[in-house]
């Protein structure tokens, strides 16, 4: 039981080593449910590999770890959201949860050394996407709403920003408000540098004829 425990411990640590990850960068899936993810797939493993080694015709412990890969399949899939034909987010989260899977799988079949190594790899390769903007961070589309009345000035204002922010647009929806000349633009982007909170607000600030800017 001594050696059992060890692995659902260390399954438990590296898929909360990954949660807290996510959960400072606040995503969906946090610290709970990638360590009971990875503790629940180690004692699958376990049960697959050593509960039923005196069953008639011996055990098969490829059974349940193929039935873990196809659940984790379905579970990933409900995490990905979608705008329109366009993926949204939710891809990374779900690759997460498909590698926490099998870091719990790698515990329970006692391959702790290979389970800590994966465990900092993907923990390193996290760190290193958030920290230089590359990866599904910097090209994954996203929608972006802005509210704003009908000027040639204004118009030129967003043309800046495009070209400083090198925003590149996918698609485009405009709707005319109802109320002034105010024109509302949905956009499916990619952005290649992040646009902080506060540059945001100072553009609002400097330029009333912002309504609304959502991203």
């Amino acid at each position: 039981m001594g050696e059992y425990g060890l692995r659902l411990l260390l399954a438990t640590l590296c898929g909360a080593l990954l949660g807290a990850e996510r959960s400072f960068r606040r995503k969906d899936a946090g610290v709970r449910t990638h360590s009971i993810l990875s503790l629940a797939t180690c004692l699958f493993m376990l049960l697959s590999k050593y509960a039923f080694f005196g069953a008639q015709g011996g055990a098969d412990p490829t059974m349940i770890a193929c039935q873990i890969v196809m659940g984790i399949n379905f579970m990933g899939a409900g995490i990905i959201f979608r705008s329109g034909q366009i993926i949204s987010h939710g891809l990374t989260t779900a690759a997460g949860i498909w590698a926490t899977a099998a870091i719990g799988m790698a515990c329970g079949c006692g391959m702790k050394l290979l389970a800590c190594l994966f465990t900092l790899m993907i923990f390193g390769l996290h760190l290193l996407i958030q920290r230089f903007n590359i990866g599904g961070t910097a090209y994954t589309p996203r929608e972006m709403k802005i509210t704003v009345e009908n000027t040639p000035e204004m118009w030129e204002v967003l043309r800046q920003m495009q070209q400083h922010y090198q925003i590149q647009i996918l698609s485009l929806r405009c709707k005319r408000k109802a109320e002034g000349n105010t024109v509302k633009l949905i956009l499916q982007v990619q952005l290649l540098r992040a646009i902080p909170m506060e540059d945001i607000i100072h553009l609002m600030d400097a330029h009333k004829e912002f309504k609304e800017f959502s991203i």
